[in-house]
């Protein structure tokens, strides 16, 4: 289910110059947005480590291509469906804001970049 609701995101209209079209895509990524969140938090849930941190991954994505379609079906769920969300997204290794209780705070040190700019030439 997951997959199919993903790859129909992905096919939704793009923005468009046009207010109307623009508009109209909008809907579109809103209502798949509408079904594949509760999907994805229910599989978070009741999957293994593995799927909680593909879910979560999969969540943090689609917040971030599509954060006004995404704010929008968030607002629209309710306090226990957030927390759940919060739950799901805090599986991704913190990856998103956490949701409080019930989920194990896992705190991981972020290793020092690995990348060093040359400053003499």
């Amino acid at each position: 289910g997951l997959k199919l609701w993903a790859a129909a995101l992905s096919l939704a209209p793009a923005a468009d110059a046009d207010a109307d079209a623009d508009a109209a895509s909008a809907s579109a990524r809103a209502e798949i947005l509408s079904v594949l969140l509760p999907l994805a938090i229910d599989a978070a849930e009741a999957g293994n480590d593995a799927l909680r941190t593909v879910v979560g991954r999969l969540v943090t994505r689609l917040a971030g291509a599509h954060a006004d379609a995404f704010r929008v079906v968030v607002g629209g769920l309710s306090p226990e469906t957030k927390q759940r969300l919060g739950r799901a997204l805090a599986a991704d290794g913190g990856g998103g804001r956490g949701g409080g209780g019930g989920g194990e705070g896992v705190v991981t040190a972020r290793a020092p970049p690995t990348i060093a700019l040359k400053t003499s030439f």
